[in-house]
Parts: structure tokens; C-alpha cells; sequence
């Protein structure tokens, strides 16, 4: 479970599973993400109390003239993250995620709301 947030998710991994998918409301735009994420300490030296890449690739999505990277973060309380806990995203791998199946637990979930 590396790169997830370790402290988090012991307190709340009943709830909450690791790959859970989660709907980001920012920069005008609603997106499709999941909860978890490989550490990326092994690569720039950073807590791995930090979730990894995917992460990051997201807010850059969100705030791209922003200059996030993994020593810029975004700091402003202008964005939304609603994670739905046992809504799992299909066939995530180390490196690639389905998207069409992200999108369709997403979508769904979201109806739900």
C-alpha cells in the first residue's frame, strides 16, 4: 500500500479502499480519479505519507499554469474531491489504469449523487 496515504487509510481502510475511484471537481472541470497511487519517495525523495503520480498528473490537469510538481504543490481550498469508498476502478495496474471502466463507475456513481 505504498504511496497511499498510509496514516489514512488505517484509520479508515474499512471505508474507504484503496483504488476507490473519486470525482475532482476543479478548475471548472469535473474529473475521474482514483484513491491510491504508488510512492513516488523512491524517485524524488519525498514523504510517502504524499500520494504518488497519479495525483500529480491530476492537479496539473486541474491548475495547469500552476507549475505543480512534486516540490510545488497547490495550496488553495478550490477544489473538491469526492471519494465514493467501495466503488472500486476495474483492471488497475502498476502503471495503467482502465480508463473507459474508470469512467463508467465514475459516471455511475455520480448519478448516484
Amino acid at each position: 500500500m505504498s504511496g497511499v496515504l498510509a496514516d489514512f487509510v488505517a484509520a479508515l481502510g474499512d471505508i474507504i479502499q484503496t483504488n476507490a475511484v473519486g470525482a475532482i471537481l476543479c478548475g471548472g472541470q469535473m474529473l475521474y480519479g482514483i484513491f491510491g497511487g504508488h510512492s513516488i519517495s523512491s524517485l524524488h525523495g519525498v514523504d510517502p505519507q504524499v500520494i504518488g503520480e497519479g495525483s500529480l498528473l491530476l492537479a496539473q490537469m486541474c491548475f495547469p499554469t500552476d507549475g505543480l510538481n512534486v516540490n510545488n504543490g497547490h495550496t488553495p481550498l478550490n477544489f473538491l474531491y469526492i471519494v465514493f469508498g467501495t466503488a472500486v476502478a476495474p483492471i488497475v495496474g502498476d502503471s495503467t489504469i482502465d480508463t473507459t471502466g474508470l469512467k463508467a463507475v465514475g459516471d455511475q456513481q455520480v448519478g448516484v449523487l
